[in-house]
């Protein structure tokens, strides 16, 4: 029987503080779980992130409906309301204003995320900046039984190509987007497996409502989250790990900026990954590389089938039915010819005999239609043949002028 991991999800629960009812936690970015970390990167690197299942056999299918938490983001291109929201960006972003400054270059998101974007002529630009802000509930500062939303962090992408003459960047060669990511539910269906690859047949992200807060549960003494919607099991997850996963991707492991030419500006962040390709791709790759680890480390199975291969041989008769009869047909001739050869048993052959062809003559009758001759001899019998051969004497006459 083969297993994929299904629905309730949690990380290995890290210490909570939780001396009042509104104790936060408080945790680092490297609380996080490593395993997680290795997710984020994988996605934003498009290194791959295999789906974990076992099946005994070359082929497995899982027939039932599969409730998993994940993760999901949704992007949107807000670079021109961005250039909108700024007071000068016309003037800041041109290389020939002389009243231009560094400490003006900074970008807000209709969403509220600041992207750094500066330049110094001929020198160095700014090719990528990566910045987030925090949406939803600061899952590090609730209290016990409060609400919290599923949102996680919302993450602005600054982009421009790089001027290797100039090292300039004006408004209409900038690309911005803002993309959100939070907590989500799935829906599997028509699971499969070929080898070492799975199949999901329907995978459906379904949207989570607000969540309870437990800052300290009875029996693990830890606390967590707990979202409950409609129509699909309760699901869970750590609140430490929710803050962590937000610190993560406030830090300057996941945020920063990337320059080319002579900044003297060390590059942070992730801004690698969205130096090209599609951004929405990206992030939906990153996401999608999370809910593949939160689903794979996770404890409860689901129960599959094995499918083997087993052959079975089918007759098509009605192409098989020419041999039959004509095989039929061969058996039934050559008992024929048997049952007709026993009549003349004993009857000596006259092929072996070059006298009998001797004996051979043509004749002619007057009752003959066209004049046509009959080939005949008078032998009735081979005794009879043999006395005449031995009375017979006969030359060969060459006849004259041939």
């Amino acid at each position: 029987m083969s297993r994929v991991s299904p629905s309730l999800l949690t990380y290995p629960e890290s210490r909570v503080v939780a001396n009042t009812i509104h104790t936060p936690w408080r945790l680092a970015a490297s609380t996080v779980d490593l395993s997680m970390q290795g997710a984020v990167f994988r996605g934003l690197y498009n290194l791959g992130s295999p789906s974990v299942f076992n099946c005994t056999s070359s082929r497995c299918q899982w027939n039932d409906t599969y409730y998993s938490l994940g993760f999901t983001s949704s992007c949107a291109d807000v670079t021109q309301a961005s250039i909108r929201l700024h007071p000068n960006a016309s003037e800041t972003w041109n290389p020939n204003s002389k009243g231009r400054r560094q400490e003006d270059m900074v970008l807000t998101t209709p969403g509220g995320v600041e992207l750094n974007a500066p330049f110094s002529f001929t020198s160095w630009q700014t090719v990528v900046s990566v910045n987030t802000t925090r949406i939803g509930t600061n899952s590090q500062n609730v209290g016990n039984g409060s609400s919290v939303s599923p949102e996680l962090i919302r993450v602005g992408v600054f982009r421009t190509p790089v001027d290797n003459v100039n090292f300039t960047i004006t408004p209409a060669n900038m690309t911005i987007f803002e993309c959100d990511l939070a907590l989500s539910a799935y829906k599997y269906a028509n699971l499969s497996s070929s080898g070492q690859n799975l199949t999901m047949g329907t995978r459906e992200a379904i949207g989570l409502g607000t969540g309870i807060a437990t800052l300290r549960d009875s029996n693990t003494g830890a606390g967590h989250i707990t979202f409950t919607p409609a129509g699909l099991p309760p699901m869970t997850i750590s609140g430490s790990d929710m803050a962590a996963l937000q610190l993560l991707f406030s830090s300057t492991r996941f945020t920063g900026s990337i320059y080319e030419g002579l900044s003297g500006q060390p590059d942070q962040g992730t801004g690698d990954t969205f130096r090209s390709g599609d951004i929405g791709q990206t992030m939906a790759a990153m996401v999608d590389s999370m809910t593949n680890q939160l689903r794979s480390t996770y404890n409860v199975t689901a129960i599959g089938q094995s499918l083997n291969s087993v052959v079975f041989i089918e007759v098509d008769w009605p192409w098989i039915t020419l041999p039959l009869v004509v095989q039929a047909i061969a058996i039934a001739f050559t008992v024929a010819v048997v049952v007709l050869s026993t009549r003349t048993a004993g009857l000596p052959l006259w092929k072996s005999s070059t006298m009998a062809l001797l004996t051979y003559d043509v004749r002619f009758r007057d009752d003959d239609e066209d004049d046509v001759g009959r080939l005949g001899t008078g032998i009735r019998s081979t005794k009879e043949l043999e006395a005449l051969a031995k009375s017979w004497k006969a030359k060969l006459e060459v006849a004259e002028g041939k």
